[in-house]
């Protein structure tokens, strides 16, 4: 489920930012070049793969939106810290 991951240094936040939201156009290429098996549980499911199926059920599964900023990814992480694993409070 996990098999596929890469990482980036990046100097600071700001930067960090800069990569996760040029990235973002990116994804649909990237899953598609990374396609993996189109079975599940032994069945066939109609997918190149998967795995980005399985993903995205996941609460933070998913391209992000754009952050824009520094300031604004932190809010995002706060909400979700303070929010906790299992919560479905709106943000």
């Amino acid at each position: 489920m996990c098999a596929l991951h890469v990482h980036v240094e990046v100097v600071d936040e700001h930067e960090g930012v800069a990569v996760i939201d040029r990235v973002r156009p990116w994804i649909p290429v990237l899953v598609a070049i990374t396609a993996n098996s189109p079975y599940w549980h032994g069945h066939d499911v109609g997918y190149d793969s998967w795995r980005s199926r399985v993903w995205n059920m996941w609460p933070t599964g998913g391209p992000a939106e754009l952050f824009g900023d520094a300031a604004t990814y932190r809010t995002v992480v706060h909400d979700m810290v303070r929010r906790g694993p299992r919560s479905t409070e709106p943000p």
